[in-house]
């Protein structure tokens, strides 16, 4: 199996030289590297930073494409990125491909596919890729790509129920779910641990600077807010300023004393700060499924959100959901001074991580899947 994913070499060889590990690329190298210790034969497919074509980590095989800034504008979408793609997906010789996030590459393999016999499976990233509504970070080709890879896909893999009925609305194409996974972490265990985290009364905000994550919400609620330490990952001050002056909210959104801005952390880091918080605060306006999302219901940490994905969090109570700056705030306060209502939305948490977010259990599911697309008739 095939992981064609230009962005993922940072995630899957751990170079941090690239400020981009979107929750794409860290769901592919989870499913790769699980798949690669029951024995399956995976490689990937990245763009060019400088490394060995063919390099081994992990036991995954990485072939590269062109780099990110490789060709001459106007041009470069033929040669050097469509044709060193197809050049690398010659080289990589997989029995199955695999394709995640809406956009021109979509399309690409799906025709490679189709011209040489192989079954392909496309991935949902974020709900953007099956809301045409949505769509419009993407340029007319873009858009047309996308819509003939998904059509043309053995299989659409989508992350919630949601993504599946859109998709079907929008595209008139069927999916299937298989849910995004994380590591497992250990919990809070004793009263003393609660007590000490409630007591620091620490929350953690973590994403991109950029308009659907609505980072000024959050700059609100720390106003509402301040008894309460906001530790945000994602960027630093001055890329707040930035995103602050392109909303032209400078003035009305002054940043307040207590959010502290970390800059952009690894993955390790994202969960030492997760383990001394008291939630995860999410003001996004559209998601696909947070990887956040699952680092902090491992380790039986609530989330407090306006996204919801499928309902879970207010269905299943593992945390709090918010429709506005005012009730996200109240929603914060009353998890950090409830002890009882903080301890059952974490154990709520922690048992939904392990019945459905596992990486073994996700695992388990593309392995059935590649079974299924191996035996299809050429």
């Amino acid at each position: 199996m095939c992981f064609v994913a230009p962005n993922a070499y940072p995630a899957l060889s751990g170079k941090n030289e690239s400020r981009h590990i979107g929750g794409a690329e860290v769901q592919q190298t989870h499913i790769a590297r699980e798949l690669a210790r029951r024995g399956r034969r995976i490689a990937f497919i990245t763009h060019n930073h400088g490394q060995r074509d063919g390099e081994e980590i992990d036991g995954i095989h990485v072939f590269f494409m062109c780099s990110r800034s490789q060709g001459l504008p106007g041009l470069r979408f033929i040669k050097p990125r469509w044709t060193s793609l197809c050049a690398a997906m010659n080289r990589a010789n997989a029995a199955v491909y695999y394709q995640r996030t809406g956009g021109v590459e979509t399309g690409q393999v799906a025709m490679w596919c189709r011209w040489h016999g192989r079954p392909m499976i496309a991935a949902l990233a974020n709900d953007r890729d099956c809301f045409k509504s949505l769509r419009c970070r993407l340029n007319r080709r873009e858009r047309w790509l996308q819509g003939y890879g998904l059509r043309r896909a053995d299989v659409v893999v989508a992350q919630t129920a949601a993504q599946v009925e859109a998709l079907q609305k929008h595209f008139g194409v069927n999916a299937r779910i298989i849910r995004s996974c994380a590591a497992d972490r250990q919990c809070v265990s004793d009263a003393a641990d609660l007590s000490d985290r409630l007591s620091r009364r620490r929350i953690v905000w973590a994403a991109r600077f950029t308009r659907a994550k609505r980072l000024d919400w959050l700059l609100q609620v720390a106003q509402r807010c301040p008894d309460v330490q906001f530790n945000v990952l994602g960027g630093d001050l001055a890329d707040a300023e930035r995103y602050c002056r392109s909303l032209d909210t400078a003035a009305e959104y002054p940043m307040p004393p207590n959010v502290k801005f970390n800059g952009v952390q690894s993955r390790e880091l994202v969960q030492t700060f997760l383990d001394e918080a008291a939630a995860l605060l999410c003001t996004s306006e559209v998601e696909g499924f947070p990887n956040t999302f699952l680092e902090a219901w491992s380790g039986g940490l609530p989330v407090v959100s306006t996204f919801d994905p499928d309902g879970v969090i207010k269905t299943e109570a593992l945390g709090a959901v918010a429709s506005g700056v005012d009730q996200l705030s109240r929603e914060i306060q009353r998890l950090l001074t409830d002890e009882s209502y903080w301890r059952q939305c974490s154990s709520n948490a922690r048992r939904h991580f392990e019945q459905h977010h596992t990486i073994c259990a996700v695992g388990d599911a593309y392995e059935s899947l590649l079974d299924e697309l191996v035996a299809l008739p050429a």
